[in-house]
């Protein structure tokens, strides 16, 4: 017979369920049963915010969920069932319910992953880059299920330093839950009711500038002007282990970061201040999560680059600037993007900026104030540049 599974969605908790079924005789019981899941996110406690900045990204289905897939992964690590969740998806609050057949009787461990098969992430299984879909995951150990992140061509001309470095777009905003000990009896459902929570998987840095020193006032961060890579780039994902450690420490893999923003967030965001103070620009970067507070070489690095004015003096020359030239700032931010959390890091511009970007590991003119903040908490760490 059939198994059916029913797919609640709410907008507020992720619930696997399992009713209750007939007993099933000894000589049927590889059959199929029936599973409801329902879909939701964690509730925020906006009150953990720190006073840095405040504006912190919001959460809906309309907004943030592109495609939903649950998958169903036995003991042994085998993905023995997958289906996809189609669109549209529920407002806020609202409810929904799909029903799935055929799913086999055992006992999973079920997962939930949203937007894995966006344009911006490569999703793998194994060293193949492999779309993640309902026939491709079948039969697969879940963890050679990676998503890795999505080289930008053509690579950019402006910010990017000189030797072939790697770049990479940002990452598709990855959500990610999971239950364990759900039990499919054949023909019907367990008694027994779990929760996930839609959490994301991925992170965000926020880099805040303050440039009121050292006549940096003149220097054009706006965009087409002002740009920001951060360096030493985390490659890829996995589901069923996060974040591995291989990738962690190249030098030469980058985000390619969107323009400044030079005023505070109208829409989109709960809370509506990220300038204080002699803060005048910012920029957020959603990243796979990485990052150390004690190992050098696995430390994100922060490469800011503007436009000097006509009678700029960049760092370490002795004439002024004929006419107007990019400038960088580069340091090394001393703290964890982890997932669901943003790492603000304000970047005070003590020095001149130099005229060709300073390679991984130069640092002394940039000076980091790190913080950390959950999508409710906000943290920071202070650079020197």
């Amino acid at each position: 017979m059939k198994k059916n599974i029913s797919i609640l969605a709410s907008a507020l908790m992720l619930l696997v369920c399992i009713t209750s079924c007939d007993k099933q005789s000894a000589e049927t019981k590889t059959g199929v049963g029936s599973l409801e899941v329902s879909f939701g996110f964690p509730e925020i406690d906006e009150t953990k915010a720190y006073t840095q900045s405040t504006a912190i990204p919001t959460t809906s289905w309309n907004d943030n969920i592109k495609d939903l897939m649950i998958l169903c992964v036995n003991s042994s690590g085998v993905v023995r069932a997958a289906r996809n969740v189609a669109p549209p998806y529920p407002a806020l609050q609202n409810a929904y319910t799909n029903v799935f057949t055929g799913i086999p009787s055992d006992t999973y461990t079920v997962y939930a992953v949203a937007n894995s098969q966006q344009a911006t992430i490569v999703s793998n299984i194994g060293a193949s880059a492999v779309a993640w879909n309902e026939g491709s995951l079948i039969g697969q150990n879940i963890s050679t299920a990676l998503l890795k992140l999505v080289a930008t061509s053509p690579v950019p001309t402006v910010g990017i330093p000189a030797g072939g470095y790697i770049c990479y777009n940002i990452p598709a905003e990855i959500f990610v839950g999971s239950t364990s000990g759900v039990s499919v009896p054949v023909d019907g459902t367990n008694a027994t009711q779990a929760v996930i929570q839609l959490t994301r998987a991925i992170g965000m840095m926020r880099v805040r500038i303050d440039k009121t020193q050292n006549d940096n006032n003149s220097v054009d961060f706006t965009a087409a002007k002002g740009s920001l890579q951060i360096r030493r780039a985390t490659q890829q994902w996995s589901l069923s282990n996060g974040i591995t450690s291989s990738p962690r420490t190249a030098t030469n893999e980058i985000y390619v970061g969107s323009a400044f923003l030079m005023s505070d967030p109208t829409s989109g965001y709960s809370g509506t201040m990220n300038l204080t103070g002699d803060i005048s620009a910012w920029a957020d970067v959603r990243m796979f999560p990485g990052g150390s507070t004690t190992v050098g070489a696995e430390k994100f690095d922060v490469l800011i680059c503007g436009e000097a004015p006509v009678g700029y003096l960049p760092l370490g020359e002795t004439a002024t600037l004929t006419s107007v030239q990019p400038v960088y700032w580069s340091g090394q931010v001393d703290g964890l993007v982890l997932a669901n959390n943003i790492l603000e890091v304000d970047c005070t511009l003590k020095s001149k900026g130099s005229l060709t970007p300073p390679p991984v590991g130069t640092y002394g003119n940039l000076d980091i104030l790190v913080n950390l903040i959950s999508w409710a908490n906000i943290s920071s760490t202070l650079v020197e540049m």
